[in-house]
């Protein structure tokens, strides 16, 4: 499983059952008071296919993909931005998914992205 090698530097699991990785999965979403749970990075530091957060507004969600942020909707991607890669960010895809990206996964790109 990816996850477990992209994981084993974090996470000491050698023979990890699906709901080890579940509660794990589940702390690096959310507080302990249920929120949202970010953390700050770079664009130069991150993968395609993560979510985000720019700092001046929490609640619009990104996707960062062929180096532009795409603006989430309900009708689906909007055409993003082109930030600094130097600009820092918010965010909200967990941290071990951000390594399973890194280790090569390459995840499904929302099909309206593809038609832009």
């Amino acid at each position: 499983m990816l996850w477990l090698l992209a994981n084993a530097s974090e996470y000491n699991l050698p023979n990890a059952l699906i709901t080890s990785v579940d509660e794990i999965l589940h702390q690096e979403r959310l507080t302990e008071k249920g929120e949202k749970r970010r953390y700050e990075a770079t664009l130069k530091d991150l993968p395609e296919g993560v979510i985000v957060t720019i700092s001046d507004n929490k609640e619009q969600c990104y996707l960062y993909f062929r180096q532009k942020l795409w603006l989430w909707t309900e009708e689906g991607y909007k055409e993003g931005c082109t930030l600094n890669l130097e600009h820092k960010v918010n965010v909200l895809t967990p941290k071990s998914i951000v390594n399973v990206f890194r280790a090569g996964y390459i995840p499904a790109i929302h099909f309206s992205v593809k038609e832009i």
